[in-house]
């Protein structure tokens, strides 16, 4: 069975546009640089929705194109530009959007980089029990 290397680095936007996706740790890149790795991991469903999610974040300009909706469910985590994708029910897909301090300033700019950091377990919600 050929491996499938799932490379996210300089991503082509339908617009032109670059965005560079950078890990924030040597692990983390080399798990979500491999399909297979991600699916030995985590197994073959959510291995593949990794590899969605990281296809959805490559392709977008800016956040606003990212659906806030289940099941992508772009949400803001704590933290200066931080965000996550959900994975499912207790997973989500941890990222920091890496943005030049000459644009910080706009309303949605255009996303040139974006870090991952990596899959982790959803935080359970205040007064709900697990």
């Amino acid at each position: 069975m050929p491996r499938f290397k799932f490379f996210v680095t300089h991503w082509e936007t339908a617009l032109g546009s670059r965005v560079d996706i950078t890990f924030s740790k040597a692990e983390i890149r080399d798990l979500c640089c491999c399909r297979s790795r991600l699916i030995k991991q985590f197994g073959t469903d959510l291995g593949k929705k990794i590899c969605s999610r990281l296809s959805l974040l490559a392709a977008v300009s800016n956040l606003s194109d990212i659906p806030s909706a289940p099941p992508i469910s772009l949400t803001a985590v704590d933290g200066v530009d931080m965000y996550s994708v959900a994975l499912g029910v207790e997973l989500r897909l941890l990222f920091k959007v890496v943005v030049p301090h000459r644009a910080s300033a706009k309303p949605n700019p255009v996303v040139q980089q974006i870090e991952i950091i990596g899959p982790e377990p959803v935080p359970a919600a205040k007064g709900r029990r697990t």
